[in-house]
């Protein structure tokens, strides 16, 4: 459902090799190294909605079926005061829901590089090199500030969520704060083109963290655009001895919209174009209750004048097959609203039962995402259920989706 171009193959096969000759290096200069793999199995079943007005007849030709492996492996080992890591992942996806492939910057592979990045950690100093997701802010659910990833599913697991190019120096020689720099590609770079500047765009940011305050500032830059600023701000509490409160707030100013406009006139006066989260994390530890240990609950509100209005929604429904390329889920609405409330080792150890509710302000509309997991062997397994439903007028977001609901099934594997 996402327009967004392919780096170039050529460009991650160079890298992989960067990679592979470092790890080599790497291998014969430390004392000892630790090696992890995991592996992770999903298979679902979605039932199009036929009477969606994005996907006519089919006309998107959705696989009723998806399967998926996704396997990495990775190494860290220390050499006199710094510390290594390496990590190789990558996906296998030879049925997918979406026949085309292009939710993300590679999926029109069967078989692509997620993540392949080095990690170099002394006392005071961090070097990061390659292709790697990094967490850019507080949020559970929603993620305005990320501007160095390509733009991450929701409807995924954190874990799928792919990476850009990046280099990143980090220096831990202050006590509250860590500045960084990161110098990131563009998923749009020409293809077999020399690195010129323009294909990258630097993000310097400042983190800082004091008692139960932390944060961070950034800015982005990229060739002859206005640059981005943006900030992150969290508060965590205990209350009581069973009460763990985090609260969180986000904001970003954009010069430019980043998202074609339909109403021209709706946004003639607009100079900046904000973006901001705010959340709440809890978490209480039932102590004395056998059928339960504690109960998780995630609570979000998004905001973000970037993304078309209800008005221009419309208008985008009433002449989809010219504005189609343009559409985003959850970028329909210039609000949103999120919670998930879970319950952990319910009834059985190490059982996790919940589920996650979004909601379009403008239209009503809602996903509803529930599922249960079950870890064993030590933490080192993992098994459950996931749901979606989409649902609400034909005329709303959620309820003019091109699907009506998904069911998955997945396996993790730690070793």
């Amino acid at each position: 459902m996402k327009k967004i171009k392919v780096i170039p193959k050529f460009f991650n096969q160079l890298l992989i090799s960067k990679l592979c000759f470092c790890f080599v290096l790497f291998s014969f200069n430390v004392l000892a190294i630790e090696f992890k793999g995991d592996v992770y199995n999903e298979t679902g079943t979605q039932k199009a909605r036929d009477d969606s007005p994005l996907n006519p007849a089919n006309r998107l030709n959705l696989n009723e079926e998806e399967f998926y492996t996704r396997a990495g492996i990775s190494a860290k080992g220390n050499y006199k005061d710094a510390k290594g890591y390496v990590k190789f992942e990558g996906i296998y996806a030879p049925v997918d829901f979406n026949r085309a492939s292009i939710e993300t910057s590679s999926k029109k592979d069967k078989t692509y590089l997620k993540a392949a990045y080095i990690d170099f950690q002394g006392d005071d100093w961090s070097v990061v090199f390659g292709k790697k997701f990094v967490s850019w802010g507080s949020g559970i659910f929603f993620y305005p500030l990320d501007v160095i990833n390509y733009n991450r599913d929701p409807l995924r697991p954190l874990e799928e969520a792919e990476g850009n190019s990046f280099l990143r120096l980090s220096s831990f020689y202050f006590e509250y704060f860590t500045p960084e720099l990161y110098v990131v590609t563009i998923p749009e770079r020409p293809p077999y083109q020399v690195l010129k500047a323009s294909d990258v765009q630097l993000v310097p940011r400042i983190s800082f963290n004091v008692n139960s305050f932390g944060g961070f500032f950034f800015a982005k830059w990229r060739g002859n655009q206005k640059p981005s600023w943006g900030a992150n701000f969290n508060y965590v509490k205990t209350i009581f001895q069973s009460v763990d409160i985090s609260t969180y707030a986000e904001g970003l100013l954009r010069s430019e919209r980043e998202k074609f406009t339909i109403d021209r006139a709706e946004n003639a006066d607009h100079t900046i174009f904000p973006a901001f989260l705010v959340g709440l994390r809890s978490k209480i530890n039932f102590s004395t209750v056998r059928w339960v240990d504690a109960l998780q609950i995630n609570v979000e509100y998004y905001y973000d004048r970037k993304n078309w209005s209800s008005k221009e929604f419309n208008q985008f429904l009433s002449n989809y097959e010219l504005y189609y390329n343009d559409y985003v889920l959850f970028s329909n609405s210039q609000s949103y609203r999120y919670i998930g409330i879970f319950l952990e080792s319910f009834m059985k150890k190490n059982l996790r039962v919940g589920f996650s509710l979004v909601t379009n302000n403008d239209d009503q509309s809602s996903l509803l995402i529930p599922e249960i997991s079950y870890s064993f062997s030590n933490q080192n397994a993992r098994m459950g259920i996931r749901s979606m439903f989409f649902s609400g007028d034909r005329g709303s977001e959620f309820g003019s989706y091109p699907v009506s609901n998904q069911l998955l099934g997945y396996g993790e594997l730690s070793f």
